[in-house]
């Protein structure tokens, strides 16, 4: 069973900052070129700022989620605009406190209140009618709460290989 391998693939929903950012360097660039037109030519050079600021902050507005299931592992990259990947994290579903549906950590809770050290890591679609789910993990010396949308073949896989994760392993 080490060779299973999935993989599954979400489209993180545009929120309202992404048209925010978008407006606003398009909004400035504007202005520095009607500044440069209207008063000193220097004013070019901002304008120019914000175009490069687009070129290079654009393209990472567009983001989906690629989760993979592989020998025991669940590693979640992001791939900006359908070009670049960036690896974010790699958990060993050994080390995973629990991996339970959003709703069920929310009400037991399990989702990250009272520990010194985490983080929360918002890594789903952003849709509320998606099945999300909530994995605790250590991770670089933090607890990582990840929420998590990876698909139900990679959460049967999971289960099936795992199946004390659906209660919590370690007394706080």
């Amino acid at each position: 069973m080490d060779d299973l391998s999935l993989e599954y693939r979400i489209e993180r929903q545009r929120r309202g900052t992404d048209m925010l950012i978008k407006a606003g360097v398009i909004a400035a660039a504007l202005l520095f070129v009607f500044l440069a037109v209207f008063m000193n030519a220097l004013f070019l050079l901002p304008a120019l700022g914000c175009l490069v600021a687009g070129i290079i902050f654009f393209p990472r507005l567009d983001v989906e989620y690629e989760y993979l299931f592989v020998a025991g592992e669940l590693s979640v990259d992001c791939i900006y605009s359908k070009k670049s990947r960036r690896n974010l994290v790699n958990y060993s579903l050994s080390d995973v406190e629990f991996l339970l549906p959003e709703n069920e950590a929310g009400q037991s809770g399990q989702s990250g209140q009272g520990k010194a050290s985490y983080r929360k890591l918002d890594l789903s679609s952003g849709r509320e009618e998606a099945d999300r789910y909530v994995l605790a993990c250590p991770y670089m010396g933090n607890m990582d709460y990840a929420l998590i949308e990876p698909g139900e073949k990679i959460i049967k896989a999971i289960y099936d290989r795992y199946p004390k994760l659906r209660i919590r392993r370690y007394a706080n």
